[in-house]
């Protein structure tokens, strides 16, 4: 049970990670440090004990697994706590531009390109969770 004062979770000032805990767990402590300190300190904090958990993304989580071995557990959940978009930024009136990434974007995941390039540069098919295809019905007809 991490919704308990005596649970330490390790998060940073004002990001993400930081709402999960707050609205998921709101009676664990919250063991934070400044936004200017490099991710990876959640985990190590929990590794050296200042904190008994953090939440991170599977890619990132599994690249300190892999550099760690054994200093960490990961935790089994059958749904993510949260999920996040990747998001791009551009000028409000360039709807040209919002149009044309849309459309390759939404081209690419159908094709399967996103994940075909997911698994190259990361070694792996579930680093980041795939966006449903509009046609996937998840039955055959």
């Amino acid at each position: 049970d991490l919704n308990h004062p005596d649970v330490r979770i390790a998060v940073q000032d004002d990001d993400g990670i930081t709402d999960i805990a707050k609205s998921l767990f709101p009676r664990a402590t919250l063991v934070s440090f400044p936004q200017m300190v490099d991710t990876k300190q959640r985990l190590i904090d929990v590794a050296n004990g200042k904190a008994d958990v953090t939440f991170d993304d599977a890619y990132y989580a599994q690249l300190f697994l892999d550099q760690n071995p054994g200093q960490l557990k990961r935790l089994p959940v059958a749904n993510p706590l949260q999920v996040f978009a990747n998001t791009l930024m551009f000028d409000n009136d360039d709807w040209r531009m919002k149009v044309l990434l849309d459309t390759a974007i939404n081209e690419l995941q159908n094709a399967g390109t996103m994940t075909r390039l997911v698994e190259k540069y990361t070694g792996r098919k579930d680093a980041f969770l795939p966006v449903t295809k509009p046609y996937d019905t998840g039955a055959m007809l």
